[in-house]
């Protein structure tokens, strides 16, 4: 049986996917939603696929959801950091950047590199991760906002620590 590698490229509405069993190699695009994931499922069985290791970059939200239904389905998974993948697209000397070639060079990374697993969070992992995230919101907007008052002259209004608290 033939093991298959799928290279994710995800954005907020819609992710592109590049697909190989090493010697044959197809394209796709699919909404970022659970109607886009089914699709997907069909299109692998489309192509036979059984035994698949799909990779995807870390880009906060937009790929979570994906990577759980792949899993659930019983596919391996990686979620690999970002910077590691556009090192390895520089190395072998990708210029060009599309949703499809990033794809495609996921692919070759997962084939290639072999990425380790990915196993969802536990609950309270997920919960203490969330918890992170919107304690953090607030703090970066106070911060935002003075440094913004430090930048340049505003009326006296504005001046006031006031409008920072």
């Amino acid at each position: 049986m033939n093991k298959y590698f799928l290279g994710i490229d995800i954005s907020k509405e819609q992710f592109d996917v590049c697909l190989t069993d090493g010697q044959e190699t197809w394209s796709g695009q699919f909404d970022n939603q659970n109607q886009g994931f089914r699709q997907l499922s069909k299109w692998l069985k489309k192509r036979k696929v059984k035994q698949l290791h799909a990779c995807l970059e870390a880009t906060g939200r937009y790929g979570e959801e994906l990577a759980y239904y792949l899993h659930r389905v019983g596919f391996e998974v990686s979620v690999v950091n970002p910077s590691v993948t556009k090192h390895y697209a520089q190395a072998k000397m990708q210029r060009n950047k599309t949703d499809k070639l990033d794809a495609r060079m996921l692919t070759e990374y997962c084939r290639k590199e072999r990425p380790r697993l990915w196993e969802p969070p536990s609950e309270a992992e997920m919960v203490l991760r969330a918890l992170t995230r919107r304690l953090s919101a607030p703090q970066k907007d106070r911060t935002r906002k003075i440094n913004r008052l430090k930048a340049g002259k505003h009326p006296k209004q504005v001046q006031t620590r006031r409008c920072v608290r």
